[in-house]
């Protein structure tokens, strides 16, 4: 099962707790202590909070994601902030009472509620949009100063680098390419966050993923998520080639063990990885070319997971890797011929 699935189960019981909060903290903030009064903001406010995560979830589609990422920063905070407030305001209007208490004052009443909500709506969305920019969970462990001292952390990465990117680049222009570049890495990126991972760093045209350890073996999430971008590239080669004139073809490396966590930076703060264990996985990335293969799993991670029902791991022995004393046990990943990959 993807991780999305209960991540968007958890959200829409956070959400709907959130609105309530909202709702009930409005009605106080008014001087409307009623039971009553109290219970219809409860009310009222989870009913615009699962609006807004309904409009949330159509949002993340594809198309309208798409069109969505295109905009400037200050555009796609006011489109979100618009869409939250238009529901709000709908809602007011359907609901005879409520956190806006039109029976006492129906145009100061609604006009209160809306000018609220528009704070509340921009504040939030904001926020959101501050932490997908910083990275999912980024900014909630820089404000609570999670990894202010280094730590260290046993983590999977999952490293995925465009093949031939070179002339690619020099194929369609580079204009087109960063285009090109920013089309895949979202679509990566939308897979890494489904099953639970974390984008690490792009760096050039690679894409680093990263996950606690436990995460990433239960139930193979870490190996679902390579096959699962690669079933996504495969379906959208089509429109890659029509937008593009060209598709993508990546190779990946999975690798696990100790890494360094913490907080560098002065004027711009971010949260490094440091240590052998993203070093490897970046020389196992290397290695797929040398072999002449599409994804390779280390020996140390293999072993902490379950491949998926589907899947076979060919061993490619022990592999003597640039930049280390010891040769690492290497394995091909692939699928078995006419197997599907379920939940992948």
């Amino acid at each position: 099962m993807k991780w999305s699935l209960h991540h968007r189960h958890r959200l829409v019981l956070i959400g709907a707790s959130a609105g309530a909060g909202f709702g009930i903290a409005y009605v106080i903030a008014v001087g409307s202590r009623t039971a009553s009064s109290v219970a219809e903001g409860a009310l009222t406010g989870m009913l615009i909070a699962s609006g807004i995560g309904l409009l949330e979830f159509m949002g993340s589609a594809a198309r309208p994601r798409r069109f969505l990422r295109q905009l400037p920063f200050v555009a796609f905070i006011l489109v979100r902030t618009t869409s939250w407030v238009a529901w709000t305001a709908a809602v007011l209007l359907l609901v005879p009472s409520g956190l806006h208490g039109t029976n006492a004052s129906p145009g100061g009443g609604f006009a209160r509620a809306i000018a609220y909500s528009l704070v509340v709506s921009l504040l939030i969305v904001s926020l959101l949009e501050l932490s997908r920019l910083l990275g999912r969970g980024t900014l909630w462990k820089l404000v609570t100063g999670r990894y202010h001292r280094p730590r260290i952390e046993e983590r999977a990465f999952l490293l995925f680098d465009l093949v031939g990117s070179t002339s690619l680049a020099e194929r369609i222009g580079d204009a087109r390419f960063l285009a090109f570049l920013d089309r895949l890495v979202c679509d990566i990126s939308e897979d890494i966050s489904a099953y639970g991972g974390e984008v690490y760093r792009y760096v050039g045209d690679a894409t680093i993923a990263s996950w606690p350890i436990d995460r990433a073996v239960a139930d193979a999430a870490i190996v679902r998520c390579l096959f699962a971008v690669a079933g996504r590239l495969h379906r959208e080669r089509s429109s890659y080639e029509r937008d593009f004139g060209l598709s993508p073809v990546v190779r990946a490396a999975l690798h696990a063990g100790p890494i360094v966590v913490g907080e560098v930076g002065d004027s711009r703060r971010e949260i490094t990885f440091l240590g052998d264990t993203l070093n490897t996985v970046a020389r196992i990335e290397k290695a797929c070319a040398e072999l002449g293969r599409d994804a390779v799993i280390s020996g140390a991670l293999l072993t902490r997971l379950t491949l998926p029902a589907g899947l076979r791991a060919d061993p490619l022995g022990e592999v003597a890797l640039a930049g280390k004393s010891r040769p690492v046990a290497l394995h091909a990943l692939a699928v078995v011929t006419g197997a599907a990959i379920a939940g992948a």
